[in-house]
């Protein structure tokens, strides 16, 4: 049944309908373009996180071998050592004291 009042309920339905979308539209605030300038900073940090951990990562595997080329080192000292002491020993004359036989 078209009585001719539904037309204009559908078309005052269509008006409020736009009306509410032109205010939308006018009350918009700079809030709807925020997103990409946080999602752009994030993004921006991330890099910079992603970064510092492959210089940290870099860092952590130069202390690694700084630590294993000091150990190195030292056992050669170590080793270094021992050689002295053992040729020393050989060179040393030991004398051997043997006591005198009683009559």
């Amino acid at each position: 049944v078209n009585d001719g009042n539904s037309d204009n309920y559908n078309n005052d339905v269509d008006d409020i309908y736009n009306d509410n979308k032109n205010e939308d539209n006018n009350n918009r605030d700079d809030s709807d373009v925020e997103l990409p300038i946080v999602m752009h900073d994030l993004c921006e940090s991330t890099d910079n996180f992603i970064n510092l951990y492959e210089h940290l990562n870099a860092i952590n595997s130069l202390i690694f071998k700084t630590i294993q080329i000091i150990s190195m080192i030292n056992d050669m000292a170590k080793r270094k050592q021992l050689i002295e002491d053992a040729t020393t020993s050989e060179n040393t004359i030991t004398s051997v004291f043997t006591p005198e036989e009683e009559d």
